[in-house]
């Protein structure tokens, strides 16, 4: 008989009315319809001239009453979800990949058009209350317009425009593939075993794109937000990364249609890793690279330990190794904007452009800008104190110089059995960190987040026998190159390359 792991069978099915989640979303909804249904009864009797109020009356109705009406909906599809892995779970007790539907089924769509339905609601939110407010302080019944208060909210209609612009590139990209669809041989994928399946595309990826598989393992987690060694509150909930294995594609499976494309999918999983669960996510990416717009899909799988259970599964891993492979070295480094200028059996050296990574550099320079427009307009009104009005742009300018010096500097990294040298260039100007090999202790890959942009990196970093850290390289998208490089590093320190 097959036995789970003991965190998946200690998981529960609650009742919908013990459901402090759902019924959070119930009473959200009712309270966003309520102030709709309010506001909605004041405008029955209108004020003369007062036309902004009137405006702002039908603004707030249509806001509160969209977002109660799609919270309640959400509630009602939720509660329906939760009855029917409620039936799943009692009928399949020690089989927790068969409660959800498309586990069951042994196939995982992913539909294009996720991204695009939730940004054109996030985007129609956000320029209704920005340019709502824009009007509001310009254009609406004073005799003198707010400047102040205008220059805050353009910020906000800019990020709108933003918004625009980004809901329009997905919905290209959707246009153009349409959905995906995963096929799972192994279901569940066992642990200490392998993923098998290939997945099937609605529209054909050109033959020269090459085609990447990353299966990454998340834990759902809270940030903790400490004073000193107390926590004294929660945070935001992030993804932590726990596992993370890369492939290429060399050639697509036969079988596909003229309009399609079947790729193959293969991974091995180590011991060691965690099960799918309540806190406990795999998911499968599928990038090419290639013309605009690229192709992308993602897919959560179920990978579960089952004792007994990993000599049943009649296919393996080893046997697609002719489609796909590892990714070579080089290739991880460049996805890094790096470059591998040395590579021998007793030395490495690596070049980076940017010591951080991309989109962390375009947030970075995203928000500077947010800033001098906001700096600009307080340095502007009189109404607001000198020293205010001094310190906002003296921030936004020392801000400003901060990421031009990020985007500016180039890291170089050069390993050899004697010492580990990393150089910082700026602007002609060389920084130079020498750690001698006899003080290593261990090189360990972390996650670095950065909270005001809420995103996250990978990093390579040294632990010396004096407890103290020394980072090697940041800005790192993926987990699996920091391992690459730390595996490089490790071999060259003890002479096994």
């Amino acid at each position: 008989m097959e036995q789970t792991d003991p965190q998946t069978e200690s998981l529960r099915a609650k009742p919908l009315w013990r459901r402090p989640d759902l019924i959070a979303m119930f009473v959200f909804a009712g309270g966003f319809m309520t102030i709709a249904l309010v506001v909605a009864a004041s405008l029955l009797f209108p004020q003369p001239g007062k036309a902004r109020s009137l405006a702002l009356g039908i603004f707030a109705v249509l806001m509160f009453g969209s977002v109660g009406a799609g919270v309640a909906w959400l509630s009602v599809w939720v509660a329906r979800e939760l009855k029917r892995e409620e039936r799943a779970r009692e009928q399949w007790p020690k089989q927790p990949w068969r409660w959800q539907e498309d586990w069951a089924k042994g196939e995982v769509t992913y539909s294009q058009w996720k991204k695009p339905a939730g940004l054109a609601v996030f985007a129609l939110l956000w320029n209704a209350m920005s340019w709502f407010g824009l009007y509001t302080f310009v254009f609406a019944e004073q005799a003198k317009p707010e400047f102040l208060a205008a220059l805050v909210v353009a910020p906000f209609c800019m990020i709108g425009i933003g918004l625009v612009v980004m809901f329009a590139r997905s919905v290209c990209e959707s246009r153009r593939w349409g959905s995906s669809r995963l096929v799972l041989k192994t279901c569940p994928a066992v642990i200490g075993n392998s993923l098998v399946g290939y997945i099937n595309t609605s529209q054909a990826i050109a033959g020269e794109s090459e085609i990447r598989l990353t299966l990454t393992c998340l834990e759902s987690r809270i940030a903790r937000a400490k004073v000193g060694r107390f926590e004294v509150g929660k945070g935001e909930r992030y993804d932590h990364l726990l596992w993370q294995g890369s492939r290429v594609v060399h050639k697509r499976l036969p079988g596909a249609e003229r309009e399609s494309t079947r790729i193959p999918v293969a991974f091995s999983i180590p011991d060691g890793v965690r099960s799918s669960g309540s806190s406990i996510s795999w998911v499968l990416e599928a990038d090419a690279d290639g013309h605009w717009p690229r192709y992308h899909s993602d897919f959560e799988v179920p990978v579960f330990r089952i004792q007994g259970g990993a000599g049943r599964l009649a296919l393996d891993a080893e046997a697609l190794g002719e489609w796909v492979s590892d990714e070579t070295f080089a290739s991880m480094v460049g996805r890094a904007s790096g470059q591998v200028i040395c590579d021998g059996p007793r030395s490495l050296e690596l070049s980076f452009t940017t010591e951080h990574s991309r989109r962390v550099l375009i947030g970075q320079g995203l928000l500077g800008i947010l800033w001098m427009i906001v700096s600009w307009g307080i340095a502007a009104s009189p109404q607001v104190p000198m020293i205010i009005r001094f310190l906002f742009p003296l921030a936004g300018v020392i801000l400003g110089g901060a990421i031009i010096v990020e985007w500016l500097t180039v890291l170089t990294l050069e390993v050899s059995p004697r010492s580990i040298v990393r150089r910082r260039r700026i602007l002609g100007v060389e920084l130079l960190r020498e750690i001698e090999v006899a003080d290593v202790e261990q090189v360990e890959v972390v996650q670095k987040r950065h909270g005001v942009l809420s995103l996250a990196d990978q990093c390579v970093r040294v632990r010396t026998r004096n407890g103290k850290t020394h980072l090697l390289v940041h800005g790192l998208p993926q987990r699996v190159i920091g391992e690459a490089i730390a595996r490089k590093v490790e071999g060259i320190l003890a002479g096994n390359p």
